[in-house]
């Protein structure tokens, strides 16, 4: 629960900022670049000059909600002029410095106030106003009542935007973060007109046939531990030329292992372009798997998180797995 002054301090920097910056982290979700946009098109209606600005480009499955093309990979020589002068720097889904990549090490130099909008348990104190509701099922959930407060309506891509974030960060309405808010503001959005199967279908019904090679080379490298209660697979480099796949296609594949009968814990592990592991946990709700990234220097949500590890393959799994079994008095 947010108080009402922070709800006030946050409305106050965006009606007063005149250029603002919109950025998230690296390896961008629907809910971050929902947020993002759903948050541009929101400060352009104020009359506000907004640009969107990440480490990384928007994964293809996404492109769809930025017909308007605002979302742009960071350029020093493109874009640093626009942190500078920006008086504004807006922060969305994440709390966490070292998961900003190239934007945040020039934003933490800049002179704009920041205001970080969030819904994951903090890490960093990123901004002098921190919007953060670890109970919100999504950050679009935040941006919905910034827009409700600011009387903009709820339509057209501000709309859709908004719902590509409750939709694919409760799993389409599947996880444990699935709230009555939740389903609150997936009924107002589709009152407004959203087109909810058009975006369901983009979303999840247009798989490659490389991500699905993917899934079928997961599957082969599938292991079990705890008599079952952990289920876990790895996704190398190797495989991912295998398959001819792009990174970003590995996203959510971890949650095939979670719908496992008798599974509570799912572990992904994916080979890193730089070759370090990143690690992405699932539980059913029972298990909380928070605490687990922590000790990786990770992050996120009680039943959803992950971290970085420095190192090979070969030499993270079995530290991770030694302290997975540990979730389970192993």
């Amino acid at each position: 629960m947010i108080e009402e002054s922070v709800w006030q301090q946050a409305l106050a920097l965006l009606r007063a900022s005149r250029q603002v910056v919109v950025t998230s982290h690296v390896n961008l979700d629907g809910d971050a670049i929902g947020s993002e946009l759903a948050l541009a098109e929101l400060l352009s209606q104020m009359g506000k000059r907004v640009h969107v600005l990440n480490d990384g480009a928007v994964p293809p499955v996404y492109l769809f909600l930025d017909a308007y093309g605002r979302a742009e990979r960071y350029q020093e020589s493109l874009h640093h002029h626009l942190l500078e002068e920006a008086d504004l720097a807006v922060i969305l889904d994440i709390s966490d410095w070292a998961r900003l990549g190239e934007v945040g090490s020039v934003l933490r130099q800049c002179q704009a106030k920041r205001l970080c909008i969030d819904h994951h348990i903090v890490t960093d104190q990123l901004a002098e106003v921190m919007l953060v509701d670890e109970t919100a099922s999504c950050t679009g959930e935040l941006v919905f009542e910034l827009a409700k407060r600011l009387r903009v309506p709820l339509r057209g891509h501000l709309a859709a935007a908004l719902y590509t974030c409750v939709l694919t960060d409760t799993g389409g309405f599947r996880f444990s973060n699935t709230s009555p808010q939740a389903h609150r503001m997936a009924a107002e959005l589709l009152e407004n007109g959203v087109p909810f199967l058009d975006i369901y279908e983009r979303i999840y019904e247009q798989n490659s046939p490389a991500r699905l090679c993917l899934l079928a080379e997961a599957i082969k490298d599938l292991h079990f531990e705890n008599g079952g209660r952990i289920a876990w697979f790895r996704v190398t480099q190797k495989m991912l030329r295998h398959c001819r796949a792009s990174y970003w296609e590995t996203e959510n594949l971890a949650e095939m292992p979670r719908a496992i009968q008798g599974v509570e814990v799912a572990i992904m592990f994916t080979e890193t372009p730089d070759g370090h592991v990143k690690m992405s946990l699932r539980s059913k709700g029972r298990v909380v798997v928070h605490h687990l990234a922590s000790k990786f220097g990770g992050g996120g949500h009680p039943y959803a998180a992950g971290a970085r590890l420095q190192g090979k393959m070969e030499q993270v799994v079995p530290q991770v797995l030694s302290e997975a079994r540990a979730l389970f008095g192993y």
